[in-house]
């Protein structure tokens, strides 16, 4: 979650993460894993692999199994910018004698300076620099349509304090063939037999695509930039590096256990930025100050035989953006996951939220996370960070978000990448991105995005529900209060899913034209005015006096949630205020809206009320398929896609690879609304006057000016 270029004089590094401890079959010695998530190579018997560059795991070869995802591998800028990469898929088994390998690399621009780099640490002796045993092997897929054929290789050795000079060709006894694949968009496979016996020891590999292609220069710094596939994914690159001596610290590898496969774990796709995994209750954005959220994160398991046992899950909440400080974070464990199943974990409440947070939630599959062997994790980190605004035909609005620098020890500078898909029709909107500029150590800057919607852009075609909720709306609801006044809530069919942008307009004067001024949908503050019990419910509900709530249970407590049935106290209601998205629980028939007053003080409320608007949102996963299936003509919603990204040259051998680095991104939906009856924009009065107000205004004040005129005229000269 969470840019032009570094330049030479940034150091390269690898970032540094937490270690991952596990249990290994057949034994209790607790070992200490290298970083990342673990790979797995269980026992098998190899003899139906034939090393010859082609993956047949649905034929001869079927002892490779399944593979699993080890990382993910961008083709194209929009792939990067929207973080839809597609996956590297990794095969691995021992005999007891040897290790094999086998890797599915989803490389559509096929270029004879592509390159794998893979580094081993037999004894899994970790340590800050390679050890005599340490080995590196360069393979260049140097021939685009390869074909059983053996890489161009060259290997090194560690000394204890570095690698080795060059050694062309294969170490002894190591096998590798690879083949260019040309179905689909095209790939390369690779097949591999080394002699290493395990029990484990420390893994890492770098895929480096070449795409030789100047249209793809994501950043604009006039370079053609390339990808790559790191594993564990904890190897990030910032420029300058070289290989071998950019990846030389054992300790900062992964680990590949020659173990039974164990479970593996994970979320699934789409990891970034509407992971379906991870949800929250209320499910109103943005939070409301002061009431409790309950996240939950739901964990897949992908072993067809084996029971996941003990997944340890932290939830963050970070700042909205491609990142930033964190603001909330939370552990639960989710005790057993079936095998090919998936489970929500339990609630991880968020007591307090700040004030006018939107908030961007991550879960993440920690260590030490065990299971009978341990588990593997896949795609271990999913997020939560979509927002929704509306804008009028024939007019602009900015938008603010938040984005940092990771690194712990240098400055850094971001490019801001934004990938735009817009529906027919919708073309002319424009999207002017503010750059930051450099960002010391763990800082943080807000950036400005601003949305031009030339006038004769279509309105966003989406069902709606309208409705006028009167400034009495409340008092008499459900269950009945002690003392009753005013009028029922409001409520609006809904369905459970549904994802709804709520918008209103209006005024409320909760004393009748006393003292108090009257509010617009997002209420005011009267803590200290107000004596009595809000029908919001929760510590600061008098802080959103007079505003537009929601409830999804008629304002009867406990809200509804399927995931679990014990659920810790919270108020039953959530704030929408002028604009909000929520998603409609299970189990959920209706809305209900109301204004926010007290028990028995509805009655004396006057004012316009609340003209609100819901607009029914597409479903975030489908909108994801169809756009997969048919290209951005599909997208319902124009939409902007905003990825932060550090730019590093590679040098290995003669080539250099010019790589982009992600460090996380956001995305924002667009409602274009008209202008009669508009949604309120950022900034603007809870009311806007008419033209004709404003006509007879300048009128009224013309006619003033006369009078003035003319008592001055016929005054006597003194």
């Amino acid at each position: 979650m969470n840019l032009p270029p570094s330049g030479n004089a940034l150091k390269s590094y690898l970032s540094v993460s937490l270690m991952i401890f596990w249990l290994i079959f057949g034994g209790s010695t607790l070992l200490y894993a290298h970083s990342g998530s673990p790979l797995s190579a269980p026992t098998g018997v190899a003899a139906s692999i034939n090393i010859n560059g082609t993956i047949d795991n649905a034929g001869t070869e079927t002892v490779w199994g399944a593979g699993v995802e080890a990382s993910t591998l961008p083709n194209t800028c929009a792939e990067f910018s929207g973080m839809t990469g597609a996956p590297v898929t990794f095969y691995a088994l021992n005999d007891g004698v040897n290790l094999y390998l086998a890797f599915d690399i989803p490389d559509a621009s096929a270029n004879a300076n592509d390159l794998l780099f893979l580094a081993f640490d037999p004894n899994h002796g970790a340590g800050s620099n390679p050890a005599a045993d340490d080995r590196a092997l360069k393979l260049t897929f140097n021939n685009t349509a390869a074909s059983n054929l053996v890489p161009q290789s060259e290997f090194y050795s560690g000394t204890g304090a570095a690698w080795s000079g060059a050694t062309a060709g294969l170490p002894p006894g190591v096998e590798a063939k690879y083949s260019r694949i040309a179905t689909g968009s095209g790939k390369w496979q690779l097949e591999m037999k080394l002699p290493f016996t395990g029990p484990t020891i420390g893994f890492a590999f770098e895929y480096f695509n070449e795409t030789g292609d100047a249209a793809e220069d994501c950043n604009g710094d006039g370079d053609a930039d390339d990808f790559y596939a790191p594993f564990p994914s904890t190897l990030t690159i910032v420029s300058p590096i070289s290989l071998p001596a950019g990846i030389a610290n054992p300790s900062l590898w992964g680990n590949l256990d020659f173990g039974p496969q164990p479970p593996t774990v994970r979320f699934q796709s789409p990891l970034c930025c509407h992971s379906a995994d991870i949800t929250f209750n209320p499910s109103a954005l943005p939070f409301t100050a002061g009431v409790p959220v309950n996240i939950f994160a739901q964990v897949h398991n992908l072993h067809a035989t084996s029971v996941a046992n003990n997944v340890n899950v932290e939830v963050r909440v970070h700042k909205f953006g491609t990142g930033g400080g964190i603001i909330f974070t939370g552990s639960t464990v989710i005790a057993s996951i079936a095998a090919s199943g998936q489970t929500f974990s339990n609630p991880v409440q968020w007591p307090s939220p700040p004030a006018g947070i939107h908030g961007c939630i991550q879960a993440e599959i920690k260590p030490p996370t065990v299971s009978q062997y341990f588990i593997a994790g896949g795609a271990s980190i999913a997020q939560y960070n979509i927002d929704v605004a509306c804008v009028p035909q024939g007019e602009s609005k900015t938008l603010l978000f938040t984005t940092f620098n990771p690194t712990l020890n240098q400055e850094a500078r971001f490019t801001l990448m934004k990938q735009t898909l817009l529906p027919r029709g919708f073309e002319k909107m424009t999207f002017d991105l503010e750059q930051p500029v450099g960002l010391p150590p763990r800082g943080e800057r807000e950036v400005r995005l601003t949305v031009r919607v030339p006038a004769d852009t279509p309105t966003t075609e989406v069902e709606k529900q309208t409705l006028n909720l009167p400034p009495t709306a409340g008092g008499a609801t459900v269950p009945p209060l002690g003392s009753r006044s005013g009028t029922d809530a409001v409520s609006i069919p809904v369905r459970p899913g549904q994802r709804l942008h709520l918008s209103a307009t209006g005024q409320v004067d909760l004393d009748g034209g006393g003292p108090w001024p009257a509010a617009g949908p997002d209420g005011q503050n009267l803590e200290k005015e107000v004596a009595g019990k809000p029908l919001l419910g929760g510590q600061p509900s008098a802080q959103f006096a007079g505003a537009l709530i929601g409830s999804f249970t008629g304002f009867v407590a406990p809200a509804i949630d399927v995931k679990v049935v014990n659920l810790p106290p919270q108020p039953s209601g959530f704030l929408i205020g002028s604009e909000s998205t929520v998603v409609v629980p299970q189990g959920a028939e209706r809305l209900w809206l109301a204004v926010n007053d007290i028990d028995g003080a509805y009655a004396d409320n006057s004012g316009a009320g609340f003209a609100v608007e819901a607009s029914t949102l597409p479903p975030l996963d489908a909108a994801d398929a169809a756009r997969r299936a048919a290209g951005a003509t599909a997208v319902t919603l124009p939409q902007v896609n905003v990825t932060a990204v550090t730019t590093a040259r590679v040098t290995a051998g003669e080539h250099t690879y010019n790589l982009l680095t992600n460090h996380g991104g956001l995305v924002y939906q667009l409602l274009v609304v008209g202008d009669g009856g508009r949604h309120i924009a950022d900034g603007e009065p809870a009311t806007a006057w008419p033209w004709f107000y404003w006509l007879l205004l300048a009128l009224l004040g013309l006619f003033v000016l006369i009078i003035i005129w003319r008592i001055i005229s016929k005054k006597p000269a003194s």
